[in-house]
């Protein structure tokens, strides 16, 4: 007798950890991080102390041996302490099949104790070229992202069942993005009236169809100008904006700070 799991059958399309960027980082005294969300999830690795997370009204002291994880789409700032800051830091996302990450909406950071052994051999293992410390370097992360949920009773939202109807609109939306999407285009697509599929989406996913394209748009934006070269008037030429002051003003209303800072704040 043979048993499937249908568990893993579900999601195995989830829970392959995408990179988006990663470093071994030292860090000065003063070196600020202003309060905003990504659209991936972040790892820090702290080979020292380091200064403080805040989020909300909370505040958390890094401390040497001790990995943080930042959800996506989550609220944050550091400030780098008076001996400055050793990390190794790794983004990476977890998609969904309606593009937003697996672990938006964990309400705070979470933190766990591995050692700074521990760290420094990751850190090792990270500036080698061998190709099997690569793959090693990355069964860790999933290691180590898979522990702090189990530790923190988290149970991500994975299987995802939207009707045949909303995933159409989806697929359709992920694939045209462009802040000029409008809904009677979509809705052309589907063969059904506007506001039939703007009540649909919404009892679906929670919330408007407008939001959705927004988010989408605005994540694009963010994964463009943290890894892409592309100057921001290309990106926001490519994402729909009839110019670039016009992108920054709606960007900054979405992450909280302007392109330009997004892009140079990025560790």
């Amino acid at each position: 007798m043979i048993e499937k799991s249908e568990t893993l059958i579900k999601t195995a399309d989830y829970l392959d950890i995408k990179l988006r960027d990663h470093g071994h980082a030292v860090l000065h005294k003063g070196w600020y991080y202003p309060k905003t969300a990504l659209p991936m999830s972040r790892l820090y690795f702290s080979k020292t102390d380091g200064g403080i997370l805040e989020y909300s009204d909370t505040i958390i002291n890094i401390k040497a041996g001790k990995v943080y994880l930042i959800p996506a789409n989550f609220k944050f700032g550091y400030t780098v302490g008076e001996n400055g800051w050793e990390k190794l830091f790794v983004h990476f996302g977890i998609l969904r099949s309606d593009g937003y990450d697996l672990l938006s909406g964990i309400p705070r950071i979470y933190e766990m104790e591995l050692g700074v052994q521990e760290i420094d051999t990751l850190i090792t293992m990270y500036n080698s070229n061998d190709t099997r410390n690569s793959f090693a370097f990355k069964c860790r992360i999933y290691e180590t992202v898979a522990e702090m949920l189990r530790r923190e009773n988290f149970v991500p939202r994975s299987d995802i069942t939207h009707s045949e109807l909303i995933r159409t609109a989806i697929e359709y939306i992920r694939s045209h993005l462009s802040i000029k999407l409008s809904i009677s285009e979509i809705a052309a697509e589907c063969f059904i009236s506007e506001s039939l599929l703007s009540k649909r989406f919404r009892e679906e996913c929670g919330i408007t169809l407008g939001k959705y394209i927004d988010d989408l748009v605005f994540f694009s934006a963010q994964n463009m100008l943290i890894g892409t070269n592309m100057s921001i008037s290309r990106i926001s030429e490519k994402l729909g904006f009839c110019d670039q002051f016009y992108f920054s003003r709606r960007f900054r209303q979405f992450a909280g700070i302007s392109p330009r800072y997004y892009r140079k704040y990025r560790y």
